[in-house]
């Protein structure tokens, strides 16, 4: 099985093979989830920065490793993905497989946030 290391390489490989045409539809896929959670994470306290998703494109490895150390402060494992949906586990729970917004849910609820603070939570403004 190959580790985080081995696979941004090889992400990277493929990103730089991508003509300009290419890098442009690429950046509208699922960059925009890793992009999306720093936002989310940086509002709710976990992440100093934010990524756009443009520049994801060119700072894949840094900007998906601070977006997955932020998640971990949380107490969450995510596996940020460039290309299809980002995947998230419950780290304080052996593990548990967690769909994105439980993964938001979750982190609201670590820091602090009240029922009626999570259900009037902006979601959509996420993606969710």
């Amino acid at each position: 099985m190959a580790n985080r290391e081995e696979n941004i390489k090889k992400i990277n490989a493929e990103l730089e093979q991508l003509s300009d045409e290419e890098l442009d539809q690429v950046a509208g896929g699922n960059k925009t989830q890793t992009s999306d959670d720093s936002y989310f994470l940086k509002r709710i306290g976990y992440m100093n920065e934010t990524w756009c998703t443009a520049t994801l494109v060119g700072w894949w490895v840094s900007g998906s490793k601070a977006v997955d150390d932020g998640w971990s402060q949380v107490g969450i494992m995510s596996v940020t993905h460039p290309w299809d949906d980002n995947e998230y586990f419950d780290k304080e729970n052996g593990n548990k497989r967690l769909t994105r917004k439980e993964a938001y849910t979750l982190a609201l609820e670590r820091r602090g946030y009240n029922a009626a603070g999570i259900r009037d939570f902006n979601f959509e403004k996420y993606g969710l």
